[in-house]
């Protein structure tokens, strides 16, 4: 029996110093490029926009390894004046807006609002991570009822399609499994290294999002969900645009037809007469795609990316007269 408890330990202690020598090797030649994952229980709270959750005012916490504050108005960022001297610009997206993984000042509102600061514009970033197509209707509602933007700008990305846990998820419902992946998310760069070349859940993630836009009712639910924005928008006499964002893996030549959300999606908008922009011109000629985004991540830009998307942006908010 103490033969047995000494080769248990003394294999143990070297599968974990081998363990230690990897998360070392991996932060010394890519710590910097490698983030880790998860997002701080505290800042979270159900119910601020009807049914749908997000930030709670004055929280702290981390998101993907950046610092997170969040505001009194319950926005990511600084405190926020609203006045009627300012122009207003109401922001709307999910985790790619709100920028996980990107410190607050390199993330694609903060880098608009530094462009447009001396045109006394004002941008309300109200996205949270997780919120789709029918969360952005509950959020718009909300705000259309204490400010008058003079614009509304919809940050779509891919997965806005479905509402709810993905089935490539699904593993986070064994809890005691989810809570040992969480820790190596929050704490081991080797892990989320091996992950990206071992498994590549971008590629996965990808092409489950991709398939959606093959289904001819999951585009109607996306066709009436546009429609309920921009309804909502005229009412209020505010103008809506939409501004498509692209996954990393749209780029790569392996992909067969890769555009093609984008195709139905403006299809869609087109025929609501919904203006919009593909903000994939944003990395026309553009090489290495990958540092655009996080280390293996399907859709988060890194901060590279964010200042690439905002200067797209930039082009196409107007200075006043």
């Amino acid at each position: 029996m103490k033969r047995i408890t000494a080769f248990i330990v003394i294999n143990g202690l070297a599968v974990l110093l081998m363990l230690l020598a990897l998360e070392g090797l991996v932060r010394l030649a890519a710590g910097d490029r490698v983030n880790f994952q998860g997002t701080s229980a505290g800042l979270y709270q159900d119910s601020v926009y009807q049914e749908s959750g997000g930030w709670k005012a004055g929280a702290e916490g981390v998101a993907f390894g950046a610092s997170v504050h969040i505001n009194t108005l319950g926005m990511r960022g600084p405190e926020l004046r609203i006045t009627p001297a300012k122009r207003i610009i109401l922001l709307l997206g999910d985790s790619v807006l709100f920028g996980v993984g990107v410190e607050q000042d390199s993330t694609i509102p903060a880098r608009l609002q530094a462009r447009f600061a001396a045109d006394s514009l004002l941008l309300l970033n109200t996205s949270v991570i997780g919120y789709s197509l029918w969360d952005y209707r509950n959020v718009l509602e909300y705000w259309l009822e204490r400010v008058q933007p003079e614009q509304v700008i919809l940050f779509y990305t891919l997965n806005d399609i479905y509402r709810g846990q993905p089935k490539l998820m699904a593993h986070r419902q064994v809890r005691l499994l989810e809570a040992m992946l969480s820790f190596l998310r929050n704490h081991s760069k080797a892990y989320l290294w091996l992950k990206d070349r071992l498994m590549d859940r971008a590629a996965k993630f990808f092409q489950y999002d991709y398939d959606m836009y093959r289904d001819p009712q999951q585009l109607d639910r996306v066709r009436r969900a546009f429609r309920a924005l921009d309804s909502l928008s005229r009412e209020h006499q505010q103008g809506l645009e939409v501004v498509l964002l692209p996954y990393r893996r749209q780029f790569a030549p392996e992909t067969p037809d890769p555009w093609l959300p984008q195709r139905e999606i403006g299809k869609i908008l087109e025929e609501l007469a919904i203006p919009y922009r593909d903000a994939r011109k944003a990395f026309a000629g553009k090489e290495r795609i990958e540092e655009f985004y996080l280390f293996g991540d399907a859709m988060h830009f890194s901060a590279r990316g964010c200042r690439e998307i905002a200067e797209f942006i930039s082009r196409n908010i107007s200075s006043p007269e």
